[in-house]
C-alpha cells in the first residue's frame, strides 16, 4: 500500500509538471504572436498621414489667427484684438467656432420656421394654379361641348333644308323632263306628218298638233324654279348670321365704350370746373372780405353822435350838436359846435 501511494503521488507530480509546461509554451506562443502583430502594425501606423489642421485666417492688423468673434461688432478678431480694441464688457467676444455654430443654429431655425412657412405658401399657390388650370380645362370642355351641340343643331337644320330643296329640285327636274318629252313628242308627230303618205289623215291631225304645241309653248316654266331667288340662296346660313350679329354687337359695344369714355371725361372736366369755380368763389370771397376791411378804414362817422355817413344821414341834423356852450371835441372847429349839423371824421376800423 505505501508503495502504491508513492507511485500515485509521483504520477500526479509529473502530470502537474506537464500541464505547467504546456501553459508556459502556450503563453510564449501568444506573446510571440502579439509581438509579431505589433511589429506588423507598427509600420502601418507610421505610414498613416497626419490629421489635417484647420485653416487659419490671419488678422489684417496683427497678422495673428482669427480665433475669436466679437458679437458686438459682428466681426472675427485675433487674440491681440481681443486684448486691445475689442476689450471690455461692451464687447462680447466668444470663440470663433462657438459664434459660427450659433449663427448656423439661427440659420437652421430660420430655415425650419420662416422658410417652411414660405415653402407652404409656395405649395399653396402651386395648388391654386393647378386648380385654375383644371378649371380652365373644365370650362373649355364645357364651352366646346356647348359649341359642338349648337353647331350640330345648325348642321342638322342645314341638312334638313338641303334635303327639302334637293327634293324640290328633283321634282322640278322630273316635271321639266316631262315637258321635254312632250316637246320631243310634238317633234315626232311633225316628222310623222311630214312622212305621211295620206294627206287627209295628216290634215286631220294638224289641229290637235297645233293645240298640243300651244299648250307646251304657253306653259309657264318659272313655276318650276325661281331664277330671281335660287334654292341655294334659301339655305339657312346661321353661322354667317350669327357672325354678323356678333360684329354688330362688337360695334355697339365699341360705341358704348366710347360713350362711357366720353362721359367719364365729361365728368372729370365737370369736376375740375366745379373745383375751379369753388376756388374762384373762395378767392372772390377773400377779396370781398379784404375790400370790406379796406373800406372800413375810410368809414366816416359823426364826431358828436357817432352815426355813420351814408346817403340817408349825409344831410340830416345832429341831435347831439345843439349846445353852443359845449366844449368842442379835439380836432373840431369852434364854429361847428352847436350848429346842429354833423361833423364827419374818419371812423375806427
Amino acid at each position: 500500500m505505501p508503495k502504491a501511494d508513492a507511485k500515485a503521488k509521483k504520477s500526479k507530480k509529473s502530470a502537474s509538471k506537464d500541464t505547467k509546461s504546456k501553459e508556459k509554451s502556450s503563453k510564449s506562443d501568444k506573446t510571440e504572436k502579439k509581438t509579431s502583430s505589433s511589429e506588423k502594425k507598427a509600420p502601418e501606423a507610421a505610414a498613416a498621414p497626419p490629421a489635417p489642421s484647420v485653416e487659419q485666417h490671419p488678422c489684417s492688423i496683427h497678422s495673428q489667427p482669427l480665433t475669436y468673434f466679437c458679437l458686438t461688432c459682428d466681426t472675427p478678431v485675433c487674440d491681440q484684438c481681443k486684448q486691445t480694441t475689442h476689450y471690455g464688457p461692451e464687447h462680447g467676444v466668444v470663440p470663433l467656432t462657438d459664434a459660427v455654430m450659433a449663427k448656423i443654429t439661427d440659420l437652421k431655425k430660420t430655415v425650419h420656421t420662416e422658410m417652411r412657412i414660405r415653402k407652404n405658401e409656395i405649395l399653396a399657390r402651386l395648388a391654386d394654379v393647378q386648380l385654375s388650370v383644371d378649371k380652365v380645362k373644365e370650362q373649355k370642355a364645357k364651352i366646346e361641348r356647348s359649341a359642338r351641340a349648337d353647331l350640330e343643331a345648325v348642321l342638322q337644320r342645314l341638312r334638313k333644308a338641303e334635303s327639302i330643296k334637293i327634293a324640290s329640285c328633283n321634282e322640278d327636274s322630273t316635271l321639266l323632263k316631262q315637258e321635254l318629252g312632250a316637246v320631243d313628242e310634238i317633234e315626232g308627230l311633225i316628222n310623222q306628218l311630214m312622212a305621211s303618205e295620206d294627206p287627209y289623215k295628216a290634215l286631220m291631225k294638224i289641229p290637235d298638233t297645233h293645240q298640243q304645241l300651244a299648250m307646251i309653248l304657253h306653259r309657264d316654266l318659272s313655276a318650276y324654279m325661281d331664277q330671281e331667288k335660287p334654292y341655294e340662296s334659301q339655305l339657312p346660313d346661321e353661322i354667317t348670321e350669327r357672325r354678323g350679329m356678333c360684329e354688330k354687337f362688337a360695334a355697339t359695344t365699341s360705341v358704348l365704350q366710347l360713350k362711357s369714355q366720353l362721359l367719364e371725361t365729361a365728368e372729370e372736366k365737370t369736376h375740375t370746373i366745379a373745383q375751379d369755380a369753388a376756388e374762384e368763389l373762395q378767392r372772390w370771397e377773400t377779396l370781398t372780405s379784404e375790400y370790406e376791411t379796406e373800406l372800413r378804414r375810410f368809414r366816416m362817422q359823426c364826431t358828436f353822435c357817432g352815426i355813420e355817413l351814408d346817403p340817408s344821414t349825409v344831410n340830416s341834423l345832429c341831435g347831439e350838436n345843439q349846445d353852443i356852450t359845449a366844449l368842442s371835441p379835439m380836432g373840431v372847429p369852434d364854429e361847428v359846435v352847436g350848429n346842429m349839423h354833423h361833423y364827419w371824421v374818419q371812423g375806427d376800423v
